[in-house]
């Protein structure tokens, strides 16, 4: 089994300025194990006098080759860094309403850019795009996307304000793959709204009602 591993072409410079850097420091090894071999004789007969240099000067050729290999293998073998998607979160306005509130209408805007920040205006990309809303507590308020959405920057709604309690409503908006790009919240706090009926009732001491 087979796997396609792409790197960025920065990452790619790098990798090929190290792989040049380890060649060349083999070659260097080459080229000292070529002169050894062609004037060892001669190393011979002064290996007394100049064995401290010659094998420092090897060493440090050897030396500095081998770590070269080493540091651009443990480089070509770091995993590159995951995309980073950045996400768009927005809490947008916290309302206080009685709980005789009519039903209305909710209009929901949305924008979407690529990673440079750019604006995507491609009808056939925008139409991609998938937008869920869901309330904390529908007993509260419940708010419902119409089934038809002609404006894909503009999704629109009805909203429903029930029973006194809270509730936040997030809408997140999804790419193709279905991860969320954006996201908004509102709050709601729901009252108890205006007097509009009663009763009355009566209790007498020492007086029972016929039939009671």
């Amino acid at each position: 089994m087979s796997e396609e591993i792409r790197i960025a072409a920065a990452q790619f410079n790098k990798w090929l300025e190290l792989e040049t850097i380890r060649n060349n420091a083999l070659w260097r090894v080459a080229e000292s194990i070529s002169l050894l071999k062609d004037h060892l004789q001669e190393a011979l007969e002064i290996a007394t006098a100049d064995n401290g240099k010659w094998q420092s000067i090897q060493n440090e050729t050897i030396s500095a080759g081998f770590a070269s290999v080493v540091e651009a293998i443990a480089k070509l073998q770091t995993p590159l860094p995951p995309p980073q998607r950045q996400m768009k979160g927005t809490v947008m306005a916290d309302y206080s309403i009685p709980d005789d509130q009519p039903d209305g209408r909710v209009t929901f805007h949305l924008s979407a850019t690529d990673a440079e920040g750019q604006p995507i205006t491609d009808p056939a990309v925008l139409a991609t795009l998938t937008f869920e809303v869901a309330s904390s507590d529908e007993n509260a308020f419940a708010v419902t996307l119409d089934a038809e959405q002609p404006d894909p920057l503009n999704r629109v709604g009805g909203y429903h304000v029930g029973a006194p309690g809270q509730a936040a409503v997030t809408g997140n908006l999804k790419d193709a793959d279905g991860n969320i790009i954006g996201t908004g919240t509102d709050g709601f706090t729901v009252t108890t709204g205006k007097v509009a009926l009663g009763s009355v009732s009566a209790t007498f001491d020492g007086l029972a009602p016929i039939g009671g």
